[in-house]
């Protein structure tokens, strides 16, 4: 486990964080804390970060640059679109640092960070999509291990997904 530095490219001049996933991922006022066994896959031609739930691949930990987004007021709503390849019947969702965290969170014995969205259930499409999470009451103060937030095929709802899922990026 390696942290991934940030690439300061401009990140002062725009009103985005956003990863792009690939060979080389690019990287704007967001980086990976700890992408937890991931591998470059290519589909349609275009490459991205896939999961390899099989060898302990569930998760990928990232943060926030603080200049752009820390310790948010309640009730900010924030946008997240995750990019992914619709193949197989996988799900995935975000857990995030929140204001108002889940009550219960397995494997905690008590929790005062995490919350997660929606689930996202692919189709079986074949296809590149994107979905929107909205969410009100991000915090973003560096308390998921030193991020803000994870894009995860592990649910405490649904555990492990059937599937592997490919994510092509991630933008705020």
């Amino acid at each position: 486990a390696s942290l991934i530095p940030s690439i300061a490219s401009a990140e002062d001049t725009v009103d985005y964080a956003e990863i792009i996933f690939g060979n080389v991922p690019q990287y704007t006022n967001m980086n990976e804390r700890y992408a937890n066994y991931m591998v470059a896959a290519t589909e349609q031609g275009r490459t991205g970060t896939k999961s390899v739930k099989d060898a302990g691949g569930d998760s990928m930990w990232l943060d926030i640059n603080d200049n752009f987004m820390f310790d948010l007021p309640e009730d900010t709503p924030v946008d997240i679109t995750v990019e992914y390849f619709d193949k197989g019947n996988g799900h995935f969702n975000i857990h995030y640092d929140s204001h108002n965290p889940d009550k219960e969170w397995s494997g905690l014995a008590s929790n005062d960070v995490y919350k997660e969205t929606e689930i996202v259930h692919l189709e079986n499409t074949n296809e590149w999509k994107s979905h929107t999470f909205h969410i009100e009451d991000m915090r973003a103060a560096n308390r998921i291990y030193g991020g803000d937030l994870r894009l995860s095929v592990w649910s405490p709802t649904l555990r492990k997904s059937k599937e592997d899922v490919l994510w092509g990026s991630i933008k705020i």
